[in-house]
């Protein structure tokens, strides 16, 4: 799976976003571990602009969890993953330099749309909006 996020950058200097660790991914119901965030390339976001940052994941399927999931794809199943960033902002002053790095730790999730909403509308996305909660809380997903 491949996800794409949009990030806006109010502030007026850039910030550098960059993996802090390999975050895991999980799907279904039960958060069934499935795999890991295997690339997010570092990105520098500039100042008051956006950028979009890329996530791959590898997944793989045991027999148990495809069992689990094949009734799931009936409707849109949920699929989370531990997100661990860090947020780097580098100014450069007239007379001076300042420079901090702040750990974005957050679990995220969304859904994948199931095989009934694939045969309603086939040109739809094949995964909903993400949504993120800070580590620990529980990721409240809109629909697909």
């Amino acid at each position: 799976i491949s996800v794409e996020v949009t990030c806006d950058n109010p502030n007026p200097y850039a910030i550098t976003v960059e993996t802090a660790k390999q975050g895991k991914v999980y799907m279904g119901a039960s958060r069934t571990e499935v795999g890991s965030l295997t690339q997010i390339p570092r990105i520098i976001l500039g100042a008051e602009g956006s950028g979009s940052i890329t996530a791959k994941t590898d997944m793989t399927l045991s027999g148990s969890l495809i069992g689990e999931l094949i009734p799931a794809l009936v409707g849109d199943v949920p699929v989370y993953m531990d997100l661990d960033l860090t947020l780097r902002v580098d100014v450069s002053f007239l007379l001076g330099h300042f420079e901090t790095s702040l750990l974005f730790q957050k679990d995220c999730g969304m859904y994948l749309v199931g095989v009934l909403g694939l045969i309603a509308n086939p040109k739809a996305a094949r995964v909903g909006p993400m949504a993120c909660a800070d580590r620990g809380e529980a990721v409240a997903i809109p629909p697909a």
